[in-house]
């Protein structure tokens, strides 16, 4: 039986993502958060943080055979394996790197074997929650600019950070606004995201509450849920995900 909750946050802000995945791991109990940073991706350097009560550790990820997306799959999966099994642990929070999109993560949750099952055989989506900053969303959602070029370390061909924020956004069961200034660039984010996301919960990033957040998804939500039949995670091409061609389980 499914007992261990995740819950992932993403979003194009590194600080208000880890702003927000602090809230939900000190109002909440038992919770656990994982993060890769992805800012040394250049450099073949993936450093991994975890966050358990008063324990806070960094682990420094070689990328020795050059391919983002397998690094984070076959560190991340594994852990978040251990991690359920962990008599500690109630709940995990994915702080997501900010070029990284929920979907594909997902998918790979549902469909790569670590041992003998995936990670949603043990464990269930309780949400995936956006970050957004009205001051700067817009611009973003509209940028023709490649992500490779937006100063987040990551090289090559690659998604247009539009893509990426949009993507953020679209398959986000709720919304945290990091911001309650009523301005009119805010006021056009908030209609933007009534037609992205017209079924998200929304809130203020000061005024969280994580329990209160949870309970007001709506039944019908997302948490996660795909088209059932896909044989590849959606925008697989976008970025590094948790995704590499040819191969399906780990270990």
């Amino acid at each position: 039986m499914s007992t261990t909750r995740l819950v992932l946050v993403c979003g194009p802000r590194h600080e208000s993502t880890r702003m927000l995945s602090t809230q939900l791991m000190t109002g909440l109990p038992a919770t656990v958060v994982v993060h890769h940073d992805l800012r040394r991706v250049a450099d073949g350097v993936v450093r991994r943080r975890l966050r358990l009560g008063r324990a806070d550790t960094t682990t420094t990820i070689e990328l020795a055979h050059g391919c983002v997306a397998r690094a984070l799959r076959e560190d991340l999966l594994p852990l978040l394996r251990a991690l359920c099994a962990d008599p500690r642990v109630e709940r995990i929070v994915l702080h997501l790197d900010p070029i990284v999109e929920p979907a594909p993560v997902c998918w790979a949750l549902g469909n790569v074997l670590v041992g003998a099952a995936t990670i949603l055989d043990v464990a269930d989506i309780e949400a995936v929650i956006a970050a957004v900053d009205p001051a700067t969303w817009l611009e973003d959602a509209t940028s023709d600019v490649p992500i490779s070029e937006c100063g987040y370390g990551v090289m090559g061909d690659g998604p247009t950070l539009a893509q990426v924020v949009v993507g953020q956004v679209g398959f986000a069961d709720a919304v945290v606004l990091t911001t309650a200034a009523e301005t009119w660039p805010a006021a056009q984010v908030n209609a933007v995201l009534d037609r992205l996301a017209p079924g998200a919960a929304r809130v203020v990033l000061g005024g969280v509450e994580p329990l209160p957040l949870l309970a007001a998804i709506p039944d019908n939500a997302r948490r996660g849920q795909m088209n059932p039949t896909a044989l590849i995670p959606p925008f697989a091409v976008r970025g590094p995900v948790l995704f590499c061609p040819g191969s399906l389980a780990i270990g």
